[in-house]
């Protein structure tokens, strides 16, 4: 089956726009410790690709198909459902969060130190910002 307009944006359209704001536009850094939301986001997803298959819920845009996504088939494929959630959790989601947080620690007009303030990376610094 083709990849559609649709499932192009809505992944990687939306991916992209959350990374330029939140690195270019804002500059928000990511620390270590935040590992645990994505973490958190992908148990979920493969706990109700299980719930959805248990339920025996349906696809609605496909009705051949009874599971989310074609791979995630736990009713005839379940061990490469399985090695599919589990390279997910483990691999996917912290690769793709330790690449991002690279990103988060290059900025161009500002230098982020590990510390709470930023600072401009010219001889003059703003130690703290005035609102």
């Amino acid at each position: 089956e083709p990849t559609t307009y649709l499932v192009v944006m809505g992944h990687g359209g939306l991916t992209l726009l959350v990374l330029i704001d939140g690195i270019l536009v804002n500059n928000i850094p990511l620390r270590l410790r935040q590992i645990i939301f994505p973490m958190i986001v992908s148990l979920s997803f493969v706990m109700w690709s299980l719930i959805h298959w248990l339920l025996d819920i349906g696809n609605p845009e496909d009705k051949n198909l009874d599971s989310i996504y074609e791979v995630l088939d736990w009713e005839n494929g379940s061990i490469l459902a399985f090695i599919l959630c589990l390279l997910i959790v483990v691999v996917a989601t912290p690769s793709g969060f330790l690449f991002v947080r690279c990103l988060t620690l290059w900025s161009g007009w500002f230098k982020f130190d590990g510390n709470w303030r930023r600072t401009l990376k010219h001889d003059f610094a703003i130690d703290e910002w005035d609102c």
